[in-house]
């Protein structure tokens, strides 16, 4: 009985044509990942330095990007029967996760530099306390 069934199962042409996809699928990932995915932190890391901040551009790319990478990947895991880009659209990230994300930067950069200062004013207020020597 499990003979004939992994006769089936090796004579299906499904299964053999998702794993020619998952191939193309999975070198995509990699030059992705390899290639475009730093190139793209660089020159948005450049950007944030010369700048300021990131550029807006390249961040919608980069968010893009991501969520195109992560359909591939839920394709390679089984998780979904639905083919990524290009033969299914290229994902849009909704502006509103867009503005969250811009919101959470900001103010994690707010937070972050305020409370260096924080530290650094009790650094000094507990640096000009005498020291008591006595031990009580």
């Amino acid at each position: 009985m499990q003979d004939d069934n992994l006769k089936t199962n090796l004579k299906d042409i499904n299964q053999w044509l998702r794993i020619l996809f998952m191939l193309f699928f999975a070198a995509i990932l990699y030059i992705a990942s390899t290639v475009v995915l730093p190139l793209l932190v660089f020159v948005l890391a450049l950007f944030a330095l010369l700048s300021g901040s990131p550029n807006q551009d390249l961040k919608n790319h980069g968010a893009d990007l991501s969520r195109y990478l992560y359909d591939v990947c839920r394709f390679l895991c089984y998780s979904t029967e639905e083919k990524p880009f290009p033969f299914a659209d290229w994902p849009d990230v909704t502006t509103s996760e867009q503005a969250s994300d811009d919101t959470n930067y900001s103010s994690n950069t707010a937070n972050e530099d305020s409370s260096h200062v924080m530290t650094d004013d009790a650094e000094l207020a507990g640096s000009n306390k005498p020291t008591d020597s006595s031990g009580s």
